[in-house]
């Protein structure tokens, strides 16, 4: 998983940045945070909740033939400052 600076991609956005010029500030593994993900495993989708700082991540066929979602709480600042993404893992659902 890529984190970028939402303000870049604005920059983006308003032409000021060309797409390519944008680079991620951290590139999270998600082997490190996630037991059983592994090489093989498949990222379906993922969404934050910004009103309650949850980070899902959805894992192709988690749960046998079934989706798995997994809920991480973002903890620390509410600005971007360019440090890895403070997570706490709440679990799956």
């Amino acid at each position: 998983m890529v984190f970028y600076d939402p303000n870049d991609l604005a920059k983006v956005a308003k032409g000021i940045l060309k797409p390519w010029d944008v680079v991620p500030y951290y590139t999270l593994n998600l082997t490190d945070i996630i037991p059983f993900y592994n090489g093989c495993t498949k990222t379906e989708g993922a969404a934050y909740d910004r009103q309650h700082r949850l980070l899902y991540i959805i894992q192709y066929q988690g749960d046998g033939t079934k989706p798995l979602v997994h809920v991480f709480r973002v903890l620390g600042g509410t600005s971007c400052r360019h440090e890895p993404p403070d997570l706490n893992c709440d679990g799956c659902i």
